[in-house]
């Protein structure tokens, strides 16, 4: 188990070993309210309010505009559509639909990484495919849950309001579908071309994904 401990949760860890008589100071009623408050401090993911990520503004296959950024207090990620340049055909229901390629695939997929360092939740393992899926999402009793895939997304906002174009994902979601991309983008064949592009943290992971499929096929070839 990897525990990352920021500087203030040092502190707090620091301050209970050094000081054993911190209970009879009065400052903790109890043992065990020690031990949870200490628990509670290095669970926390605490989110950077202060730093700002840019907005990534990105064209998908057909030309259709899309953005993501960072919501109120770096709380989640937004995903807008451009309704400019996006043609509403006849028969349109209010879904959305927009499919990337995969150098923008990685673009995404750093973005999302950058904001996991963010929310201090960017500790994860890829998952064993790329395999997308539904996230349920809910903004002030409106439903925009979206479909999330690796080359694609689509959602549909059941409001009757002009903001219909938009989306979210809450840090929960953003460390699945890092998982998920991240895994796609190992496993797909212009990698190799493509390697230098990824965040740096992510290419570390790459090495250990590959030292672990190698370390498989290892133990496939010795049985």
């Amino acid at each position: 188990m990897n525990l990352y401990l920021n500087a203030e949760q040092v502190k707090y860890l620091k301050d209970f070993l050094d000081n054993p008589s911190l209970q009879i100071k009065g400052i903790y009623k109890n043992a065990e309210e020690l031990s949870q408050e200490l628990k509670s401090k290095l669970n926390k993911k605490k989110i950077d309010k202060k730093a700002k990520l840019p907005s990534l503004n990105l064209t998908d296959k057909s030309g259709k505009e899309f953005s993501l950024s960072p919501g109120e207090d770096n709380g989640t990620i937004i995903i807008t559509i451009n309704k400019e340049t996006y043609p509403v055909t006849k028969g349109f229901d209010g879904r959305y639909d927009i499919e990337w390629n995969f150098k923008t695939g990685i673009e995404i997929a750093n973005y999302l990484h950058e904001y996991a360092i963010f929310t201090g939740d960017n500790d994860y393992t890829p998952n064993k495919d790329g395999i997308g899926d539904e996230l349920h999402v809910f903004k002030d009793e409106v439903e925009r849950t979206v479909d999330f895939y690796a080359s694609n997304l689509s959602f549909i906002c059941y409001t009757d309001k002009t903001d219909d174009n938009w989306t979210y994902l809450v840090p929960g979601n953003v460390k699945n579908v890092l998982k998920m991309m991240v895994a796609y983008i190992f496993l797909h064949n212009e990698l190799e071309t493509h390697l230098s592009l990824l965040h740096p943290e992510i290419q570390l992971k790459h090495n250990e994904w590959s030292l672990d499929q190698q370390e498989q096929l290892n133990i496939n070839d010795y049985f």
